[in-house]
């Protein structure tokens, strides 16, 4: 590269990009001619936009070492009154580049701009792509498990109650139920070793024993919750109540407060089992529970219905190790400092993939494996790189752009 007085470029360090006010990229390093520089790049259409922006007058673009521009069409003086070296893009683009980008950006009113062309990316290079969208949907989702880490103290086990609550609380009640985990320290689930206590504590703390319903079973819960109530000098007033509006019975939050405390009793150990189940069938054992006898013959206290263990389905015990299980296996491995990469895609291969609108209708445009982390991948495609008309960091983009 040559600057418009014909001087050789070599960049060392492009430099941090800036997202603040200022020169795009701040510290960078390179040669011009004979002479090493350190200092900002700027980057604009035209050489005249920084006139039209003021720059010259602003004391942020005087240590401004490179001007990178489009088109070059006025001289750019700094505060010495030097000539600030221009690199100009224009005639170092491909012009097949440009087409390629033109044919992609022209796609922006599509659900996705690629819509038409996705099908043309070879088939092993789509599925190392959504193998590291996977990944970074991950590491996206171990942000927050790192959060809720430093609030609980780094206690990976309380950590683990709440991602289930909240997965066993679904996308309606995924919020109360969480809400329920946060309001009181995990010790006490791990002191409560029966699956009533615990039960009576789930539903005590959600705010559903706070009616006068005539029901034998209702009544003995009201009385242990009470109990823990004073025992624990427990507080409720931030739980947000669960909704019962536009559930299934299955998903009542009765039955999977049940199925949370059933989990929670017999399983001695359970963090420990999840983060080293060597594969879906292992996890799929862990996760086999049914909700308590009374619950056989009821939904919700005091109404009966037809007998049915209420066990966890295959399908939900699926969702519970994509949204909580995996991403926690993954954010512990990485604070042991190991690779658990291989068995949480091994293990998420062998799910059937998700059913939902992103997912079929990137079905309907390009072929990809039927599994839950293709799926996966496909969210975080369209909700990271689609969305955000993000082409340029897309390999699929950059497969078509060189089209």
């Amino acid at each position: 590269m040559r600057s418009s007085h014909g001087e050789e470029i070599r960049i060392y360090k492009p430099g941090i990009h800036n997202t603040q006010a200022g020169p795009d990229f701040l510290n960078a390093s390179m040669k011009i001619g004979s002479q090493l520089w350190a200092g900002n790049v700027e980057i604009h259409i035209r050489s005249s936009d920084w006139y039209a922006h003021n720059h010259e007058t602003d004391s942020n673009y005087d240590a401004v070492i490179l001007h990178v521009v489009w088109e070059h069409d006025v001289e750019v003086y700094g505060k010495h009154g030097l000539a600030v070296p221009t690199l100009t893009l224009k005639n170092l683009t491909s012009s097949d580049m440009l087409d390629g980008y033109s044919r992609l950006m022209s796609g922006m009113h599509r659900w996705i701009p690629c819509e038409d062309r996705i099908g043309e990316v070879d088939t092993l290079q789509m599925e190392s792509w959504l193998m590291r969208l996977y990944i970074e949907r991950l590491e996206r989702k171990a942000v927050d498990i790192q959060t809720e880490l430093r609030a609980s103290n780094n206690h990976w086990e309380a950590t683990l109650f709440k991602l289930l609550a909240r997965s066993f609380g679904s996308g309606i009640n995924g919020e109360s139920f969480t809400s329920m985990a946060t309001s009181f320290d995990f010790t006490i689930v791990q002191k409560l070793n029966e699956p009533f206590d615990l039960e009576a504590l789930f539903m005590g703390q959600s705010g559903m024993l706070e009616s006068e319903i005539e029901d034998g079973y209702y009544r003995s819960l009201q009385e242990r919750y009470s109990y823990l109530k004073r025992k624990y000098t427990l507080r409720n007033e931030s739980v947000e109540a669960p909704s019962f509006f536009r559930l299934r019975p299955t998903n009542f939050p009765t039955i999977r407060l049940s199925q949370l405390a059933q989990l929670y009793a017999r399983s001695d150990g359970l963090f420990s089992k999840l983060m080293h189940a060597g594969d879906i069938d292992e996890l799929f054992a862990l996760l086999y529970v049914k909700a308590g006898p009374y619950w056989s013959g009821h939904y919700n206290f005091g109404v009966s219905s037809w007998n049915s263990m209420r066990s966890l389905s295959g399908p939900f015990k699926e969702l519970v190790i994509i949204n909580a299980i995996l991403p926690l296996r993954f954010c512990y491995a990485g604070y042991l400092g190991r690779d658990d990469s291989d068995s949480i895609i091994s293990i998420i291969s062998s799910i059937p993939s998700e059913k939902n609108s992103i997912v079929n209708k990137f079905r309907a445009v390009c072929e990809a494996p039927g599994n839950a982390m293709v799926s996966q991948a496909f969210i975080q495609l369209k909700k990271e790189y689609c969305e955000h008309r993000k082409c340029l960091q897309c390999a699929v983009g950059n497969h078509l752009l060189k089209q």
